[in-house]
């Protein structure tokens, strides 16, 4: 049973799930998403280990030799290298946030909502009260905003980070399952 490769997985998933759960400070969400990436690159260390000291590498040799060409795994040794080594992703990352802000206004208060953009562009809403019936209503709770955070070049360009995270942690998981059938 590749119990080590397990862990190494489990805890891969852990910083992922810390970095999404972050997204909003982008700093914690990079130092998370790198401890990721550095776990998931560990997952293939110990796999390939565990595989060669349970003496089946044959029976696993298709399934390793899938992984050295497929572009997730390539992709991610690559990012381990450079976040060991250098010591950042070099990863050039764009983000999009959204905020929502939710405001209980009194019957009878009109809003007015502006919205400077970073071009200097202004946006205004106005936003009437609301009818008589509707004004009893209690109001919204307060929704957190969300960052999520993209490629901006290479094969991934335009993929969210997390969501390219999670289909490496799943063609891990496949990977081990492979293992594990083998008899490792």
């Amino acid at each position: 049973m590749v119990t080590l490769a397990r862990k190494r997985l489990s805890r891969a998933k852990h910083f992922l799930a810390l970095a999404q759960q972050h997204s909003a400070d982008r700093e914690r969400f990079t130092t998370y998403f790198e401890t990721f990436v550095v776990y998931g690159r560990s997952v293939l260390h110990v796999l390939k280990m565990e595989v060669d000291g349970a003496g089946v590498s044959k029976c696993f040799e298709d399934e390793w030799n899938a992984l050295g060409a497929e572009a997730l795994p390539q992709f991610f040794r690559g990012t381990r290298d450079t976040v060991l080594k250098l010591g950042s992703n070099g990863t050039r990352q764009r983000a999009e946030y959204s905020d929502v802000v939710t405001v209980g206004l009194y019957l009878g208060d009109t809003a007015i909502i502006e919205v400077t953009r970073a071009d200097g562009s202004v946006e205004t809403q106005v936003i009437p009260p609301p009818p008589m019936p509707e004004a009893q209503s209690k109001p919204a709770d307060a929704a957190e905003g969300s960052t999520r955070f993209f490629f901006t070049e290479g094969q991934f360009k335009n993929q969210d980070l997390s969501g390219v995270g999670r289909q490496y942690l799943h063609r891990l998981a496949q990977a081990i399952d492979v293992a594990e059938r083998c008899g490792a």
